[in-house]
């Protein structure tokens, strides 16, 4: 498992919000919980790295843009 990218709480919140996604939906998109996300938004938990890989992957399926990675 490669993570490709340092995932901050703000860099986090911001990809959920690029993709219009509630915390309910980002949190099934990922296979967490609502609260989950939001622990790590606010740099309460950190993301493990299952979790780390699943946000990379999502963020290769999306047009996210690299300036906002």
């Amino acid at each position: 498992m490669t993570v490709r990218r340092a995932w901050t709480p703000s860099g986090i919140s911001r990809f959920r919000l690029w993709n219009r996604m509630t915390q309910v939906n980002f949190a099934k998109a990922v296979g967490v919980s609502r609260q989950t996300i939001n622990m790590w938004e606010q740099g309460k938990k950190s993301v493990s790295m299952d979790h780390l890989s699943k946000l990379d992957s999502l963020a290769g399926e999306s047009e996210y843009p690299e300036r906002f990675k």
